[in-house]
């Protein structure tokens, strides 16, 4: 497992083969992180699932959980509450 910050927030615990191909070390990647984190879980769940559950097409999920992925606000939350998580904002 690989833990780090993301610049100012909580420590995400992931597993190496879960990171992006383009994160090769700790830094402010954020987006990146919270997306393989989210994937893992949605698998773990099964995709099928969380995108049933979620209101969203399985292809949709995929693509918004990829390396590469930016999924809208909506889409997010959506994941977020189909897999049973909740996203925190604090100032």
């Amino acid at each position: 497992m690989q833990q780090w910050s993301t610049c100012s927030g909580p420590t995400l615990s992931l597993p190496p083969s879960t990171l992006p191909p383009h994160s090769k070390k700790p830094n402010c990647q954020g987006q990146s992180a919270l997306l393989a984190a989210l994937r893992q879980i949605a698998e773990a769940q099964g995709i099928a699932n969380v995108a049933e559950r979620a209101g969203i097409p399985r292809e949709s999920v995929y693509r918004a959980l990829s390396p590469r992925g930016n999924p809208t606000l909506k889409t997010l939350l959506a994941l977020l509450n189909a897999t049973g998580l909740r996203l925190g904002v604090q100032t």
